[in-house]
């Protein structure tokens, strides 16, 4: 902390030093560049105008000194005079006449002559008229040539002072080339200095940008890492509190678990001394575990004997009364009323319509007794739950069937099979539920089960499987059997046979059975421990509805098809009268319906159930009637004990 601290300050110094250093010499640089850029202008400026305003001066001069002495050989020219020499006495003698013929004529004086530029010279107009005034004599004339020669003499004289005079500014010129020349050579000196200078300058704030640059950068990772070094010390403070206090409360933890170590000793003993009585416990406890499993088994068996008895004393076949309740087409297409009223759990009482009161010698009722009868309010688990017993008795190793009965519409196969919600569930689906429940739980006895089903139709007196939908011979060695582990492996199976029944529409039902269909279950039972079998077989059979040919309107097919069901229907009628006569000889060959129900329906330990479904429809009185009347036989039936 302190390290990094003092570097970030001398780097901070140091920066600052720099700048200072810096600073005065790139603004001296900057003063110095500027001062030369402005000499360099004026002396460019005041050399320029010089000698501009120089030659044009000169230039001047010179035009009007050619001018005028082009004037002067013009005048000189245009005197053609002759002219003699005189001796110098004539010469002498008249200069003064001469100075005043000068002064006269307008000329310059030669005394004192100094040849100024601007003073005007004779015209040559002026000169002839002097030279040629009338009346002059040739005095005077010798005297005016020689004021002539004079001043071409000093005409000459000027001019070549004229012509030193441009030399002399030829010359002039000559050298302020050269100094001119000497001056760009410098001012290009100049030039290349400033910008060898302003190179250096650029590179060294380069230089100097860069070193601040780097400067600012290590500046900003020394903050950086002095940030994260802050944060490091503000989170070794923040641990190092936390563990302060994780230590204290170890420390608290530590007495504690010191203070329970001590009770666990102490209970160790206790439960050492426990374990011991455990243990003798133990011993007895598996001995009255033994005889606790045998009482159970004996409970078993006693349960299995008493149920057995229950259901002889019930009687070998019973018949459950179950009434639909009516349709809406009944009701508001047909007007039909309700004619059936249970009067209680076991009596029903059917209504005579009164259009039929005369052809029934004004009876108004019929009552019948049953063993349980369902009304239109019943449900589906109501009704499972008062045959449930019969599945346990094929658990127990007894053959159950269960077959319902009733004209066309009247409700055997939602009986059997159900609908598609878990509240429509038919009989057939609840008792697989149950079988499988009941298997899982004798597990723990020992007992393990096999299970093999079938589905099966009579079709116009064809034996027909509904698994494979082949015809099956009469000695059913066609016949499959699948064996099943789980309740998912039966649905399928019963989806299938479903779909492969025969179906059709009639005038009294729009989905009527046209097949007697029977599901069978085959149950093999075996006990790991002590050995035993337990074998049991259950039928479910939903019987094609009994219609009237009259009522149902058939043709064709299924006209043929109404006269096998109810024939084979009237062969069941045939049995269950001989039985209940107990004749000696029972038509049980008369329909192949009758000769698959035989074992049940013969006795030889079978549990058999009849559901004798019912319409309430005043439609439906006479086949309503004879159903009625059909499962009064029937429980008035005694099967032979096994």
């Amino acid at each position: 902390m302190f390290n990094h601290q003092t570097l970030f300050e001398t780097t901070q110094f140091y920066v600052q030093r720099q700048n200072l250093a810096v600073n005065p010499r790139i603004a001296a640089l900057r003063e110095r560049h500027d001062m030369m850029n402005s000499i360099i202008n004026e002396l460019n400026q005041s050399s320029k105008n010089d000698l501009k305003r120089h030659l044009l001066l000169t230039s001047d001069k010179i035009t009007n000194i050619f001018t005028q002495i082009q004037a002067d050989k013009e005048n000189v020219n245009s005197i053609n005079l002759p002219l003699q020499a005189d001796t110098k006495d004539n010469k002498n003698g008249s200069n003064f006449k001469r100075k005043s013929d000068e002064q006269s004529l307008g000329l310059p004086s030669t005394v004192n002559q100094n040849f100024n530029f601007q003073q005007p010279l004779i015209s040559s107009n002026n000169l002839r008229q002097a030279v040629f005034k009338p009346g002059a004599d040739m005095q005077d004339l010798v005297d005016q040539n020689m004021i002539l020669e004079q001043l071409c003499q000093n005409q000459e004289h000027f001019l070549k002072e004229l012509y030193e005079e441009a030399e002399n500014i030829a010359n002039s010129n000559l050298i302020w080339k050269k100094e001119i020349i000497q001056m760009n050579n410098h001012i290009a000196n100049i030039d290349k200095t400033i910008s060898n200078l302003e190179c250096n300058f650029v590179s060294e704030v380069k230089a100097v940008k860069n070193q601040v640059m780097n400067l600012h950068i290590t500046s900003d990772q020394l903050q950086e890492e002095m940030d994260i070094e802050f944060e490091n010390n503000q989170n070794l403070m923040e641990q190092n509190q936390k563990y302060s206090q994780e230590l204290s409360q170890l420390l608290e933890i530590k007495k504690q678990l010191e203070k329970e170590i001590e009770e666990t000793e102490m209970h160790q003993k206790s439960l050492k001394e426990q374990n011991n009585q455990f243990s003798d416990f133990l011993a007895t406890s598996e001995i009255k575990q033994q005889e606790l499993f045998q009482r159970i088994e004996l409970t078993v068996a006693e349960k299995k004997d008493l149920n057995d008895e229950l259901q002889s004393i019930k009687g070998n076949i019973r018949v459950y009364c179950r009434i639909r309740p009516l349709l809406p087409s009944e009701i508001n297409v047909e007007k039909c009323t309700n004619i059936i009223q249970v009067t209680s759990s076991n009596n029903v009482a059917l209504q005579v319509p009164q259009q039929h009161l005369k052809s029934e010698n004004n009876q108004k009722d019929y009552r019948f007794s049953f063993e349980q009868i369902f009304d239109e309010n019943s449900s589906q688990q109501t009704v499972f739950a008062e045959m449930s017993q019969l599945i346990q008795s094929l658990i127990d190793g007894f053959n159950v069937c269960i077959f319902a009965y009733g004209q066309t519409g009247s409700g055997k196969t939602y009986t059997i099979e159900g609908g598609q919600s878990e509240e429509s569930k038919g009989l057939m689906q609840r008792s697989m539920e149950m079988i499988f429940q009941q298997i899982k739980y004798l597990q723990q006895f020992g007992w393990t089960y096999k299970l093999f089903v079938s589905f099966q139709e009579v079709y116009m007196e064809q034996h027909r499987d509904l698994i494979t939908n082949f015809k099956v011979s009469e000695k059913q060695d066609q016949l499959v059997f699948v064996e099943i582990n789980s309740i998912e492996e039966f649905y399928p199976l019963m989806k299938r046979a479903r779909e492969n029944r025969k179906t059709g529409s009639t005038m009294c039902n729009d989905h009527s059975s046209r097949s007697h269909s029977i599901f069978q279950l085959k149950l093999y039972g075996s006990n790991t421990k002590d050995g035993k079998t337990c074998n049991g077989t259950l039928n479910l059979v939903d019987l094609a509805g009994s219609e009237r040919v009259t009522q149902s309107k058939a043709e064709g097919l299924l006209l043929e098809e109404t006269k096998f069901i109810n024939r084979s229907l009237t062969s069941l009628g045939d049995v269950i009268n001989s039985l209940a006569q107990k004749d000696k000889h029972t038509p049980f060959r008369n329909s192949k319906l009758t000769y698959l129900l035989q074992p049940y329906l013969s006795g030889e330990g079978s549990k058999t159930l009849m559901f004798l479904n019912l319409s309430p429809s005043s439609s439906s009185y006479h086949q309503t009637l004879c159903s009625l009347r059909f499962g009064d036989k029937v429980s008035n039936i005694k099967l032979k004990k096994k």
